[in-house]
């Protein structure tokens, strides 16, 4: 158990260092700057498919009564770092 817990806490807080925009690695950075654009490119289909009028700017998504940003840390990173530590 004490194994684990040390294993998970290093390798939770090295993802979360690479991938939170701290790490030196700006290639991992820019990709997820990619897939939060995508993450919102496929919100604002759904959206466009139920009927809403919605455009897309970058990660922005606007109507005519919202304006929502998906900015980082509302792109589900944290949680796919949580599950690859706990694997």
């Amino acid at each position: 158990m004490i194994r684990f817990l040390l294993s998970f806490g290093v390798v939770y807080a090295g993802l979360y260092f690479l991938l939170s925009g701290s790490g030196p690695v700006s290639a991992v950075n820019s990709g997820i700057r990619e897939l939060t654009v995508f993450q919102t490119t496929l919100a604002s289909g759904a959206l466009r498919a139920a009927g809403e009028s919605v455009q897309r700017t970058g990660d922005v998504l606007s109507g005519s009564g919202f304006i929502c940003n998906i900015g980082e840390g509302c792109n589900g990173m944290s949680a796919v770092i949580l599950v690859l530590a706990g694997v």
